[in-house]
């Protein structure tokens, strides 16, 4: 029997969560391995031979887990593996344990932030060559070339989305009178303190939203010290993934603001739902675009005379934006 250290420390929400969930749900019936689970939530589903250690880390506690104690737990538990979903693995282990990273920030090849310069150093002098990293698209693959400077040992795997509720086409309100007003826009964002997250263009927006047609809703916390118009923007909580999916069809659409993503996976998970998503127009767009080729449903827009536009031409679309290819993912790792 093989026995795995899973180290999902790190993934307390968002994204990091929901591949960790994912994985380990992809598990669920491998009579050959032994997985010890270190992660700070119990997982939606366990695979059948295995146990789950509550630890949870955030910033340099990560990277103390991740790059020495990790593997000092795998010889404990006599691991010959250890899968590392903390975008980084650990420093020194056995020749007998193989190391997989899954790599799933964008932000540490190109953010001038300390903690992300160094993770930056780690990858590149932190004895992580010999590792096996799993990319979610091919553009992933090539940034992370581009900024560490050396191409490891990979796999390209599309980590597919869950669906929870199915809306067919041309079921908005908005869509079946044909204008904006009160359209209202699900914001995937849960900590708008984020920079690369963008959240301030929505009060740019809304300043330029002369005749008040859109209505943001945005999964974060109301925040304390921060002044918001009520009638437009709405925080209605972090809310469990599953609770995220059913919410979707509630919306006229899906606005994503990001500078910079990985995949973005409620982008598609909105689509196998049927909902729209507006995007402003970055880098990443054309990955998932060299991975699909053109993705129905999916609204570029660069400032918010072309959203408006955008918005508009959705309603003429009749289409089915549901793909099988953006449910299955692969996780043979």
């Amino acid at each position: 029997m093989n026995f795995i250290l899973v180290n999902g420390t790190a993934a307390s929400k968002g994204g990091a969560l929901t591949i960790l969930n994912s994985y380990l749900a992809s598990k669920v019936d491998d009579d050959e391995s032994f997985y010890y689970i270190f992660c700070p939530h119990e997982p939606e589903v366990n695979p059948k031979n295995s146990k789950w250690i509550c630890c949870s880390t955030n910033g340099l506690t990560t990277l103390f887990f991740t790059l020495i104690l990790s593997s000092l737990i795998a010889i404990y538990f006599k691991c010959n593996k250890i899968i590392s979903f903390s975008n980084i693995n650990c420093l020194f282990a056995l020749p007998s344990i193989k190391r997989i990273t899954y790599f799933q920030n964008m932000l540490i090849l190109n953010d001038s932030s300390l903690k992300f310069k160094v993770l930056r150093f780690f990858l590149k002098y932190g004895f992580q060559k010999k590792n096996v990293f799993i990319f979610q698209t091919s553009y992933v693959l090539k940034q992370f070339v581009k900024s560490i400077g050396y191409e490891p040992a990979y796999k390209v795997f599309w980590p597919g989305v869950k669906v929870k509720a199915y809306k067919s086409a041309l079921s908005s309100n908005n869509k079946d009178c044909g204008n904006c007003k009160g359209f209202r826009f699900l914001v995937p964002i849960i900590d708008i303190s984020h920079p690369h997250k963008n959240f301030d263009y929505i009060h740019r927006y809304i300043d330029k939203d002369t005749n008040e047609n859109f209505r943001y809703f945005v999964t974060a916390s109301i925040p304390n010290n921060d002044f918001y118009n009520e009638e437009v923007i709405r925080f209605i909580g972090k809310m469990p993934h599953d609770q995220f999916l059913e919410t979707i069809k509630f919306y006229d659409g899906l606005l994503i603001l990001s500078e910079t993503e990985t995949v973005c996976l409620p982008i598609f998970e909105a689509l196998s739902t049927n909902t729209p998503v507006f995007i402003l127009d970055k880098g990443y767009i054309g990955g998932l675009e060299d991975e699909f080729g053109v993705i129905d449903g999916l609204y570029k827009f660069k400032d918010f005379k072309t959203l408006v536009s955008a918005v508009e031409l959705s309603f003429l679309d009749s289409k089915n934006y549901f793909r099988d290819e953006y449910l299955i993912g692969k996780w043979d790792f």
